[in-house]
């Protein structure tokens, strides 16, 4: 948690600022406008702009009470912008998205988070909806590994724990 504090301080590191406006644009023929768009684990609310400048109706959600709080308060004036929540509050409220994009989120969960991740996807899914997932394409992990000096530890510079390709990652979803 204090990683993506530091982080989210530097915007132009992140993924859907850099590319959000190019990757709303590439997958709106997935997207269905006439229904809410959910952005999971919206982070500091990158891609909740670029989907909000592109006149979709948009919910984010995070595990960062730091984060929804930042993403309700910058985008509290938007008329098409349906709020900030835990994941926990819209599946106990019973809430449906029409598309739901997972951005560059997966490559960072262990086995039981993904799990939990892939299992509550479900619940938030509207009738014939759908999930657009990013992550790094077949990623050589090693490379981005450093080292902390205070505890000696080696860890992927990201946080990464996985890497996917269009194989593993068409062959996790259909299993």
């Amino acid at each position: 948690r204090a990683f993506w504090d530091y982080e989210s301080r530097f915007p132009e590191r992140y993924f859907t600022y850099k590319a959000g406006s190019a990757l709303v644009t590439r997958l709106s023929p997935f997207t269905q406008r006439h229904q809410t768009v959910l952005d999971y684990a919206c982070g500091m609310g990158h891609l909740t702009a670029h989907l909000l400048a592109a006149g979709y109706r948009v919910a984010a959600t995070d595990i960062s009470p730091e984060s929804l709080a930042a993403v309700s308060t910058r985008f509290a004036g938007y008329g098409t912008f349906d709020g900030a929540f835990a994941p926990e509050t819209l599946v106990a409220d019973r809430r449906r998205f029409g598309t739901i994009f997972v951005c560059e989120l997966i490559e960072h969960l262990n086995d039981d988070d993904l799990d939990a991740l892939m299992a509550q996807l479900p619940q938030l899914l509207g009738r014939q909806g759908t999930i657009l997932f990013t992550t790094p394409n077949d990623e050589p992990l090693a490379e981005s590994d450093v080292l902390c000096p205070c505890c000696r530890q080696v860890f992927h510079r990201w946080q990464h724990v996985r890497s996917w390709t269009q194989g593993s990652l068409r062959a996790y979803l259909q299993a």
